[in-house]
C-alpha cells in the first residue's frame, strides 16, 4: 500500500499569514490555479480529506469528480486562541516553542493528541486496504507534521510547504 499525503493550497489565511487552525478558510485564486496543474504519475484507489472546505477545493482543483471519504482525523490541529490572529502578533520564539510543543496556547491541541488521532487513521488505512491500493490524503501542514513524526527516517523537513507531498509505504508501517 502507498499512501500520498498532500498539504491542501494557499488559503487566504496561508496569504494574510494568519494561524487558520479549525478555521474553514477558502484557497485563494493562486491556491486554485497552482492545484489545477498538479499530476500524479498514480490513479489513486481511494482519496480522503480533511472536513474543512479548503482540502476539497484543493482535491476539486486537480479532480473534479473524485469524491472524497472525510476524516476528521486528519483536520488541522487546533491552535486555540491562535485560531484567526495574525502570526506577526507573536514572537517567532513562541511559534517555535508550539511547533516544537514546548507551548501550547490556551485551548490547544497538544501534540501528542495530534499524533495519537493521525496514528489512528494511518492505522486504520492499513487495516482496511489492501497491499496493493495506493490512497491519496488531502490534508494540513499540520496533520502531515504529525505523520513526519511517526516515520521520522522519510523526513528532510517537518514543514510543508502547499501542494507538497509525503509519501509513506506498507514497508514504512510497523504494524
Amino acid at each position: 500500500m502507498k499512501i500520498t499525503f498532500l498539504r491542501h493550497a494557499e488559503t487566504t489565511a496561508n496569504r494574510d499569514g494568519i494561524f487558520a487552525g479549525h478555521l474553514d478558510c477558502d484557497i485563494t485564486d493562486k491556491g486554485f490555479e497552482e492545484a489545477s496543474k498538479l499530476k500524479f504519475n498514480e490513479n489513486f484507489n481511494f482519496t480522503y480529506c480533511s472536513p474543512l472546505k479548503r482540502t476539497t477545493q484543493t482535491l476539486h482543483a486537480f479532480s473534479p469528480n473524485t469524491t472524497p471519504i472525510i476524516d476528521k482525523r486528519i483536520i488541522e490541529v487546533d491552535v486555540g486562541c491562535w485560531q484567526g490572529q495574525s502570526k506577526k502578533e507573536l514572537t517567532d520564539s513562541l511559534i517555535e516553542q508550539f511547533l516544537a510543543g514546548t507551548y501550547l496556547p490556551q485551548g490547544a491541541e497538544s501534540i501528542e493528541s495530534t499524533d495519537n488521532r493521525v496514528a489512528d487513521f494511518i492505522k486504520d488505512l492499513f487495516s482496511k486496504h489492501s497491499e496493493n491500493d495506493n490512497i491519496l490524503v488531502v490534508t494540513h501542514n499540520g496533520a502531515i507534521r504529525s505523520v513526519k513524526r511517526l516515520f521520522p527516517e522519510k523526513v528532510n523537513s517537518f514543514m510543508s510547504k502547499n501542494l507538497e507531498t509525503f509519501t509513506i509505504d506498507s514497508n514504512d508501517f510497523k504494524k
